[in-house]
C-alpha cells in the first residue's frame, strides 16, 4: 500500500512494502522491499533497499545497497555505500564509499568514508574515521576517529579509539591499543598489551605481548 505513490517521471523502479519508495518522484532504477524502505528517496538512482526502514532517510544518494532491517537507514546524500546486516551503517549520513557486512558493522559511522568492515560489530563505533579496513568480529570495534587502520582477526585493534596508521593481523593483535599510532603487529595476540606506544613492529604469535607503552621497537 502507498508504495511509489508519489512517483511522477521515475522509471524502472520496484517497490514492495508499505510506503516503500513512498516519496520517489523522478528517480530511476531503484528497488525497495520492506516497510518504509527507501521511503524518502526523491530523485536518487540505482539504489537497492531490502529490509524494514533500510535506506529510509536517503533523499538524493545514488548507488547504495542496504540489506537488513535499519541498514543505512540514516543515509541522506551519501553515495556508493553497501551495508548488509541488521543495523549495519545505521547512523551513516553523508559518509560515502563504505562497505559494511555483518550485524551492527559500522553501526555508528556518520561521515567516515572509504571504510570496509566485515564481521559482527566490526568498526561499530567508527564515527568520522576514514580509510579503515576491519575484517573479523569486533575488529576495530571501538575506533571512533582514527584513520588509515587495517585490522584482520577477531578483536584485532579492538580497543583502538583515535589512533591512526596501525596494522594488525591475527586474533587479538594490538587488541588493547587505544591511541598509539604507526604500529604493525602480525600474529595471534601480537602486541596485545600495547596501549599508547607508537611505531612498533611485532611479528609472530604473542610477539611483544608484554609491551605496553614503549615506542620505536
Amino acid at each position: 500500500a502507498n508504495a511509489l505513490n508519489a512517483n511522477t517521471t521515475g522509471v524502472s523502479n520496484t517497490a514492495t512494502g508499505y510506503y516503500s519508495l513512498g516519496l520517489l518522484t523522478s528517480g530511476t532504477n531503484n528497488t525497495a522491499v520492506g516497510y518504509e524502505s527507501a521511503f524518502n528517496i526523491s530523485t536518487a538512482d540505482n539504489n537497492t533497499a531490502v529490509g524494514h526502514h533500510s535506506l529510509r532517510a536517503t533523499t538524493t544518494g545514488d548507488e547504495c545497497v542496504a540489506v537488513g532491517a535499519f541498514a543505512l537507514d540514516a543515509n541522506t546524500t551519501a553515495t556508493h555505500n553497501t551495508a548488509v546486516g541488521h543495523n549495519s551503517m545505521t547512523a551513516t549520513t553523508t559518509g560515502g564509499d563504505n562497505t559494511a557486512i555483518g550485524k551492527s558493522s559500522m553501526g555508528n559511522n556518520t561521515t567516515g568514508s572509504n571504510c570496509t568492515a566485515t564481521g559482527r560489530s566490526a568498526l561499530a563505533a567508527n564515527t568520522t574515521g576514514d580509510n579503515n579496513t576491519a575484517g573479523g568480529s569486533l575488529a576495530l570495534d571501538s575506533n571512533t576517529t582514527g584513520g588509515n587502520n587495517t585490522a584482520f582477526g577477531v578483536n584485532s585493534l579492538g580497543q583502538n579509539t583515535s589512533a591512526s596508521d596501525n596494522t594488525a593481523i591475527g586474533s587479538g593483535a594490538l587488541g588493547l591499543n587505544q591511541t598509539g599510532g604507526e604500529n604493525t603487529a602480525i600474529g595471534r595476540s601480537a602486541a596485545l598489551s600495547l596501549t599508547t606506544g607508537s611505531t612498533n613492529t611485532c611479528v609472530g604469535s604473542e610477539a611483544g605481548h608484554d609491551l605496553t607503552t614503549g615506542s620505536n621497537n
